[in-house]
């Protein structure tokens, strides 16, 4: 895939177009893009949020896109274009609502025509004044009704009985209920409890199929926010997982990874570029690419990585890249300091090029 940087003829200063071919499922509506430094570290921030350059990678909207067939233009204004350097070689990112796109695009800036002085920063929306609740009198309590009391009724002269009837009365009560007590003791039989069956266990249920990994579980489980180390463990998984689509959602996790500090993310998609290691299967990107494996390796490098190394060194004795400081020679070097570091197998390449440790 190709990226072009023009400024059409009639252009307000400081506008652009980024031609992009081979991103035709991407959705021009909601098309973000992030801007990174030719070595991956430094991202381009939004216009006015202090400096231009920082470490966390931010997704700017561009002033509109458009698809055409199998190329993508995006247009962009001098709020993006001015802290841009022309000859500079930058890294192009893209995602949209359905999340970021595999894969990153290397673009050469070219020297366009700027405004003459920086834009001016957007003002600040005055936050809206909080609703003023207006309180309400309490309406005054209905005063109780009276209350009505019913005449004292005159209690009835109880009929005369004689005193002795009424012990009698009871004596003989409790002389009955004695004895119908000492019939019913003499006489039960002791009830004999029933013995409780336990209950069989229930059958257990079969374990539920695992939900499978694919880009869209990647980009739900970024929504939540993890640290790099919690993204490079769920990378590995996606990995081990092996489908297609699991490959895709790794490359997403790998980035969140890398761009968080951590040097084994930023070697594992150095890895899906190198054509050496390059496969269909095991890659998220859809050709290699030597010179963005260098771009990758070097980040690892620069924090002692000793797999980053020994693959920048394999890389550097292949020939497959070219610039300055690139060369056999400084392939060898990066194979030593991974084998001061342990590697085993940039020992054994140094020994076969007859190279000391």
């Amino acid at each position: 895939m190709a990226t072009e940087v023009t400024q059409p003829p009639g252009s307000a200063p400081g506008a652009a177009l980024i031609s992009v071919s081979g991103r035709q499922g991407l959705d021009p509506e909601s098309l973000r893009l992030a801007i990174a430094q030719p070595n991956g570290q430094k991202f381009l921030q939004q216009y006015g949020a202090g400096d231009a350059w920082g470490s966390t990678r931010t997704w700017l909207k561009p002033a509109g896109a458009e698809l055409d067939g199998a190329l993508l233009r995006i247009r962009v204004d001098e709020r993006l274009t001015w802290n841009l350097q022309a000859n500079v070689t930058y890294l192009l990112a893209l995602a949209d609502a359905g999340g970021e796109s595999p894969g990153e695009e290397r673009l050469r800036w070219k020297a366009i025509r700027l405004p003459s002085e920086a834009p001016p920063r957007a003002a600040e929306p005055e936050p809206e004044p909080e609703p003023v609740v207006t309180a309400t009198e309490p309406e005054p309590e209905p005063l109780p009704a009276p209350e009505l009391k019913a005449p004292e009724r005159q209690p009835k002269p109880e009929p005369h009985r004689p005193r002795w009837l009424v012990p009698a009365l009871a004596a003989l009560v409790a002389l009955v209920a004695a004895g119908g007590g000492a019939w019913w003791f003499l006489n039960r039989e002791e009830p004999v409890p029933p013995v409780a069956e336990s209950p069989a266990p229930p059958p257990e249920a079969p374990p539920a199929p695992a939900a499978p990994l694919t880009t869209a579980t990647a980009t739900a489980f970024l929504r939540t926010s993890p640290d790099p180390a919690g993204a490079l463990t769920e990378a590995k998984r996606y990995m081990q997982e092996g489908s297609r689509d699991a490959v895709q959602g790794a490359l997403l996790l790998f980035r969140r990874a890398a761009d968080g500090g951590q040097p084994e993310a930023a070697t594992a998609i150095g890895a899906m570029y190198d054509p050496e290691t390059f496969s269909p299967e095991r890659s998220a990107v859809p050709a290699p690419d030597a010179e963005k494996a260098q771009l990758w390796y070097e980040k690892a490098a620069d924090a002692n990585d000793a797999e980053g190394l020994y693959r920048l060194g394999r890389l550097f004795i292949s020939g497959r890249v070219e610039g300055p400081g690139i060369s056999p020679e400084a392939g060898v070097r990066t194979l030593q300091r991974a084998a001061q570091l342990g590697h085993p197998e940039a020992k054994a390449e140094l020994e076969k090029l007859g190279q000391p440790q």
